[in-house]
């Protein structure tokens, strides 16, 4: 109860704090940016046994999500906005929690990667880099290599990628797969244990 508490009290301030976001005129742009400056980084959104789940996650994932909403303040109506960026922040929180009891799972299984396992994160990240690169060379295909190196580092720069993040979410995709195995062969087990006895009992 107490962190479902949390969350909702949480989840006030956070919704508070993106709704005034949407505000046009200035002085409710100013009162908008004394909401956000009241909301710490590090607030507690949630907790999932003992891992928190902070406004300044939550915020990262809704800045792109807000602006898109912002620019369709003239399509849809303050209310209709309102409603979806409500929607959409609960979603980032739930898919926060989400991850958050997948990463304890994983760590509580024990379970890591191979050498070769962190190559192939490693080539993930090079695969991103080649599908802008390949991008780049249709749209300039007079641009020099050198030029090209730089284009792309310009547009990892204003992206909201990196290089850890890839990786982290190549490694995760792995472990997740291992656990599912993990998982499966569980089920396995007790199933074939569960079969057992009722042939036993039969006999």
């Amino acid at each position: 109860m107490r962190r479902i508490l949390t969350l909702t009290l949480a989840m006030l301030m956070l919704l508070s704090c993106f709704l005034c976001g949407c505000a046009q005129e200035k002085a409710e742009t100013a009162e908008a940016e004394t909401t956000t400056d009241s909301i710490q980084a590090d607030t507690v959104v949630a907790r999932v046994n003992g891992t928190e789940i902070l406004y300044g996650q939550v915020a990262q994932q809704m800045a792109s999500v807000q602006s898109m909403y912002q620019s369709l303040a003239g399509t849809l109506s303050a209310e209709e906005i309102v409603e979806k960026l409500e929607a959409e922040a609960m979603n980032v929180v739930n898919k926060l929690i989400d991850d958050a009891i997948l990463d304890q799972k994983i760590a509580e299984s024990g379970l890591t990667l191979t050498k070769e396992e962190e190559a192939q994160a490693k080539r993930q990240w090079d695969a991103v880099l080649e599908n802008i690169r390949a991008s780049l060379r249709v749209n300039y295909p007079t641009m020099s290599e050198e030029d090209l190196d730089a284009m792309v580092i310009l547009s990892m720069q204003n992206s909201s990628l990196s290089q850890e993040m890839v990786m982290n979410a190549a490694r995760k995709s792995i472990l997740t797969e291992k656990l599912r195995a993990v998982a499966a062969g569980s089920m396995e087990s007790v199933s074939d244990a569960a079969i057992q006895t009722l042939y036993d009992t039969l006999l």
